[in-house]
Order: C-alpha cells, then sequence, then structure tokens
C-alpha cells in the first residue's frame, strides 16, 4: 500500500511540472514570447505589464508561434488586462493540427480604471487537442466583430498576464 501511495505521490508531482511548463507569461519587463505582428498595431514592454497600443490598427493583436501549450492537459486560459479603449471584444485564435484559425470570443469591458483578469475556455472547442503552438490575442469593437476602434489620445491594452491552466481537481483521495 506504501508503494501504491508513492506512486501516486509521484506521477501527480511529475505531472505537474509538465503543466508548468506552458506559461505563465507575466510580460514583467519583457513581451516575453509575444509579438504584436501582422497589423499597424505596437507591442512595447514595460516594468509590470506590456503595451499594446492600437495605432490606427483594425484588429490589434499578439501574437506567439511558440507557446507550447500542451491542449490535453489545459483547457483554460486566464488573460489579466486593462482596456483603455472603446473595445469590447478579445478573441483567443489559435492554430489546430491542420494549421486551421479556430476561435473563441470573449467580452471584455471598456475604459478600465483597473485591471481584470477574464477566463477563456478553448477546451470547449474540438480542436483543442495536441500541442498548441500558434495562439493569437486580438482586440475588436464589439460583439459583431467591427474593427478595433482607436481614439485620438491612442487607444491600449495594458497586458500584465496569460497564463494556461488545467480543469481543477476537488475530489478527496479515500482508502
Amino acid at each position: 500500500m506504501r508503494n501504491f501511495y508513492f506512486l501516486t505521490f509521484l506521477t501527480f508531482f511529475l505531472g505537474s511540472f509538465e503543466a508548468i511548463a506552458q506559461g505563465p507569461w507575466t510580460f514583467t519587463n519583457d513581451n516575453e514570447i509575444w509579438a504584436s505582428t501582422g497589423t499597424s498595431a505596437n507591442v512595447t514592454a514595460g516594468e509590470t505589464y506590456s503595451t499594446l497600443t492600437i495605432n490606427g490598427a483594425g484588429n490589434p493583436q499578439i501574437v506567439t508561434t511558440e507557446a507550447n501549450v500542451n491542449a490535453d492537459l489545459m483547457d483554460y486560459a486566464s488573460i489579466t488586462l486593462k482596456n483603455n479603449s472603446d473595445n469590447l471584444r478579445m478573441r483567443f485564435i489559435f492554430k489546430d493540427a491542420s494549421n486551421t484559425n479556430r476561435y473563441i470570443d470573449v467580452d471584455i469591458t471598456a475604459n478600465d480604471s483597473e485591471f481584470k483578469t477574464y477566463t477563456i475556455i478553448p477546451g470547449q472547442n474540438s480542436f483543442w487537442t495536441g500541442t498548441i503552438n500558434a495562439i493569437t490575442i486580438q482586440f475588436k469593437a464589439n460583439s459583431a466583430n467591427a474593427a478595433a476602434v482607436d481614439t485620438a489620445n491612442g487607444a491600449r491594452f495594458f497586458i500584465d498576464d496569460i497564463t494556461m491552466l488545467t480543469p481543477s481537481f476537488s475530489g478527496i483521495l479515500q482508502n
């Protein structure tokens, strides 16, 4: 019985390391593996978060092709940001095994005074399997997916954290 507990603990412990390998990306003095490619938007690293400035881009976004997320373990994405714009939609885009873009839309608040955390559940999408490397976080004006709204004072998104999460386990193992 002692061996059973040891093997159970060892399996859980080693499995935890695999889960930790996929982020978190904390954007402290660094944009980590994220870039603002494909649009005129610009991302710059700051002391505690990165700033994505719209610069007239219709679909401002940050992109990575190096996420290395084990989608069979990670069902959730947690994104902490402050939206200093009028835009109300965030789109989480990933490339599946056939290199096709898939996405999940999330409503966000506009003109925030504080950072907010949004939870996205890509695990609900049947194409969220295997290793996901290409992820894009894109912003749009509204639920009609209109192009993002820029303002004269320079609309921005302050991105503090992107973390991939596993489903939580709340059961108790009994003998």
